[in-house]
């Protein structure tokens, strides 16, 4: 929930997830968010239509989140760089969007592919 003048906002999970499944798929270095949950073995890309399913969000308070994130990124780039980009890239986006404080963006690289 955030505060506003105008009274309170409630955002759901679904949305945020949605948000950061956005900001993720237009980092560097990102091919696509892989489902959450599947075997070590098995990597699947979303579809554009359910990217949100990549993204787990946990609500640490009314007003902060944390997210974790299953991305498959680029073969040839610099993994660090890729994530490090990505956090500071969905943790601006959720937060300027939506008001809530992002307390942690945890990133799973799931797998590498070329684009």
């Amino acid at each position: 929930m955030v505060e506003t003048q105008y009274g309170t906002i409630t955002i759901s999970d679904e949305v945020v997830a949605e948000l950061a499944a956005r900001a993720a798929v237009e980092s560097y270095g990102v091919v696509g968010l892989a489902r959450r949950g599947m075997r070590a073995n098995l990597v699947e890309l979303l579809s554009r239509t359910s990217y949100r399913r990549g993204v787990q969000v946990k609500r640490e308070r009314e007003d902060a989140v944390a997210l974790t994130l299953y991305v498959v990124v680029e073969y040839g780039t610099n993994l660090v760089e890729v994530v490090r980009n990505l956090v500071e890239r969905v943790r601006y986006d959720v937060e300027s969007r939506t008001g809530l404080s992002v307390t942690r963006v945890d990133v799973i690289v799931k797998g590498v592919a070329g684009r």
